[in-house]
């Protein structure tokens, strides 16, 4: 309500919302998937679904133009991380180079980056990143 009041605008003026679809907290998505779902249903609009991978790109690659592929292992916790390889393709966008998947780490994520199977940076977005 906040936002739509900040905003100057009302409910009837949305035309679309958007959810991101995981991996993530099960019970987080659960209730953003509920939310999401109930809210375009009523207001009648298109609902867009993002990957946790496709968002995070995304930002890479606005804060680094010259970046054209990233990796991306997310922390699953129990020694595995979710990987995705993206690509910044200037006529289709976003793709998936590398599907998304559950992969085992010999020890923590954070401490053992030589169990990756490809040379990464861990990326882990503060929330100034995110109001770019």
């Amino acid at each position: 309500q906040q936002a739509l009041t900040d905003s100057q605008l009302s409910i009837c003026d949305i035309n679309a919302v958007a959810v991101n679809v995981g991996p993530g907290s099960f019970t987080g998505l659960r209730a953003s998937l509920s939310t999401v779902r109930t809210l375009g249903q009523f207001l009648n609009c298109t609902v867009y679904a993002f990957s946790t991978f496709e968002l995070l790109a995304r930002l890479l690659f606005l804060q680094q133009p010259m970046l054209k592929r990233v990796s991306i292992y997310l922390d699953a916790r129990k020694n595995q991380a979710y990987f995705a390889g993206l690509a910044s393709d200037a006529s289709e966008g976003i793709l998936y180079e590398d599907p998304p998947r559950l992969i085992l780490l010999r020890s923590d994520l954070n401490k053992n980056l030589d169990a990756l199977d490809a040379p990464v940076s861990l990326f882990k977005p503060q929330p100034s990143d995110l109001s770019a």
